[in-house]
């Protein structure tokens, strides 16, 4: 392999090592149609939803994950399934049931990781049929919305800790070390010395840059404090070329930051809600926000291309992959997989495994009359969950760091908040249980260029004065 291993261990080194390789100058064997359409760029300027997985779960959708590995989109929801979706026809592939709202996934090259809301990570065969357990660790009490791989092969998870895992003889991981830090969210980059950086988000709005290289006589070193964001982070994500690390945070904002020097060179301010989720893809980075919508950046010049205002509800994930297509799913309990002329019509259809109890008419599933049904059932469903997905003191609702109620939909309805254990439910917070005070932060020692133009926000702005 390019850095001394024999190939990559996560999706994300894949997409890393995939990205790098010039196709004109290296034999890829069998892998060349796969890398290929890797390395194809989201046309977003054209791109539109290309199909629509109605009812892809029974509640909220929390993360999305593309498996490169067996070319797959993975799903998790708050129903506690995981669902393996074909990128070629959208068909549900094959299904786990993890019993637990599934709040994060990161997918290994035979394996797939998954955090819950009790605080359980668990580990799963990809490689076998019916996808079986092959570990459970029982380490966290909060909501498990970290996870991360080093080049080392160790595992790292966090919640109102950070856990390292090594392999043990068995294969199975074993307890390397405990980080007492609460946070967010993580995100493996490389390291100057070749092994990876851990970097994490909290709470309070702060990253931090972990130098994870150890020694007997040294454990992880924080290496860098990033302190920009004015409210928690949600989402990091690695943008390779460009070289720069991007979060997105509660205070509405992304932040770009050298991953040199962790000084912020880009704050770009044009999500309404939110920012919780970040994907990158060749030429791109996707954004996804509780205000509805996605946004697609340019990684050259760091500006907003187009907005995507598809949803009706929050938009909790997005997730390029391979042909140049993103997938972004949230409230709605639907995926939406977005896509150029060459991915075919647009089609609107629920997978042939879920059919029961849908209407006849397709062109139905979108009447004013099944909106307000699915409408309350996800407010319905955000007050069922109240007993179950407040394990470890993470309440349901996200509307506010510390204020009172969650959010809603178009017509002020409320809708499934449950998808964020943090802020927004009796004044408590996520992890830990304590009062969210909403913080006030300065920016780095740098001044970060800010991008707030106005974007093609137009359908949006159309429905906010019809609101009105």
């Amino acid at each position: 392999g390019r850095r001394g291993v024999d190939g990559p261990r996560t999706a994300f080194e894949a997409s890393e090592m995939w990205g790098d390789i010039d196709t004109t100058k290296v034999d890829l064997g069998t892998l060349a149609p796969r890398i290929l359409e890797a390395q194809r760029q989201i046309p977003v300027r054209t791109a539109r939803p290309v199909y629509r997985i109605e009812n892809a779960h029974d509640c909220y959708i929390r993360v999305l994950v593309w498996d490169p590995f067996r070319d797959l989109l993975i799903s998790g929801g708050g129903d506690g399934w995981i669902r393996l979706w074909s990128t070629a026809d959208h068909a549900l592939e094959d299904e786990i049931n993890a019993r637990h709202s599934v709040r994060s996934l990161l997918v290994l090259t035979s394996s797939l990781v998954s955090g819950h809301n009790n605080g359980e990570v668990q580990i799963w065969d990809m490689e076998a049929n019916g996808k079986p357990r092959l570990q459970h660790l029982r380490l966290h009490r909060e909501c498990v919305y970290a996870l991360a791989m080093l080049r080392s092969g160790e595992l790292v998870t966090g919640a109102e800790n950070i856990c390292v895992f090594s392999r043990g003889h068995g294969g199975t991981f074993e307890l390397a070390r405990k980080i007492p830090e609460d946070i967010l969210c993580a995100c493996a980059v490389p390291g100057r010395s070749g092994e990876s950086q851990v970097v994490t988000g909290n709470m309070k709005g702060v990253i931090m840059v972990w130098d994870t290289a150890v020694s007997a006589s040294r454990d992880w070193r924080l290496a860098a404090t990033c302190e920009g964001h004015t409210r928690s982070v949600w989402a990091l994500c690695f943008v390779r070329e460009a070289g720069l690390l991007a979060s997105g945070g509660a205070d509405h904002a992304i932040r770009l930051w050298c991953t040199e020097t962790w000084q912020c060179k880009w704050e770009l301010v044009e999500h309404n809600g939110w920012v919780v989720g970040l994907s990158c893809g060749p030429g791109w980075l996707l954004s996804c926000s509780i205000d509805q919508a996605v946004r697609a950046w340019d990684v050259n010049r760091w500006t907003c291309e187009r907005a995507f205002t598809e949803h009706y509800y929050e938009v909790y994930c997005v997730c390029a992959f391979a042909g140049g297509r993103f997938a972004a799913g949230g409230a709605e309990k639907c995926i939406v997989v977005y896509g150029g002329p060459d991915n075919g019509e647009s089609v609107s259809r629920p997978p042939a495994a879920m059919l029961a109890g849908r209407p006849d008419d397709e062109g139905a599933q979108d009447s004013p009359e099944l909106r307000r049904r699915r409408k309350d059932l996800l407010a319905n469903q955000a007050r069922e969950q109240m007993p179950s997905d407040t394990a470890g003191g993470s309440p349901l609702g996200f509307g506010f760091d510390g204020g009172g109620g969650g959010s809603s939909g178009p017509s002020g309805a409320p809708v499934a908040t449950a998808a964020f254990g943090y802020g927004g439910h009796n004044g408590h917070s996520g992890h830990g249980g304590h009062s969210a005070p909403s913080y006030g932060g300065s920016p780095g020692s740098s001044s970060p260029q800010r991008q707030s133009s106005p974007g093609p926000d137009g359908r949006r702005q159309q429905q906010q004065q019809q609101q009105q």
